[in-house]
């Protein structure tokens, strides 16, 4: 929370962030989803300590309001890196998480989401990966985020997050608030 304070400090906004949803998988789950309602203008989502069940590392993908056609452009690259764009693609490739045993990923990292009906939706952030396995075990990994969602006449009122392949495993945790710059949320 203590990030997200700093990230929005400069911000000018009529009201404070509002947890509109918070999940601790229970038990693994292919998808986790959350209902938006409408009105918050800026959107943080955040995952934390997510892991996958996959022996090779599976990404996780980020849609909005059921979108899967090639609506989406983005790019995730090492924060020493220049951006480099797929663009017209089904998702939104936010992050990779693995298994224990082979490709040990733990996930963490946060995006704004600028939500705004008549505006294609950006998606700006950073991920940090600690690999626990193989030779760079105990290695961190930074990465910059850049996205879009090419959407021009709807607010962002579902977001769901989906494993490539296997699943999100249980103690995995995404959370979401938003942020209405317009006041009376």
């Amino acid at each position: 929370m203590l990030a997200i304070r700093r990230h929005l400090r400069n911000a000018v906004v009529d009201s404070p962030p509002v947890l509109l949803g918070d999940t601790i998988l229970a038990a693994a789950a292919s998808s986790v989803s959350f209902v938006v309602p409408k009105g918050y203008d800026i959107l943080i989502f955040m995952w934390h300590h997510a892991k996958g069940d996959n022996v090779a590392p599976q990404a996780l993908r980020l849609t909005f309001n059921g979108d899967g056609a090639g609506n989406y452009d983005h790019s995730r690259r090492a924060f020493n890196l220049a951006s480099d764009t797929t663009n017209g693609a089904a998702f939104i490739l936010f992050d990779f998480v693995g298994e224990t045993a082979a490709a040990d990923w733990i996930a963490n990292g946060f995006v704004t989401i600028f939500n705004r009906a008549a505006q294609e939706k950006v998606v700006i952030g950073t991920v940090d990966n600690i690999k626990t396995v193989g030779v760079d075990a105990h290695d961190a990994f930074g990465r910059h985020i850049e996205a879009k969602w090419r959407n021009t006449s709807d607010e962002i009122i579902l977001v769901t997050i989906t494993a490539s392949v296997g699943n999100i495993i249980a103690a995995s945790r995404f959370t979401i608030l938003g942020i209405s710059t317009k006041g009376g949320n």
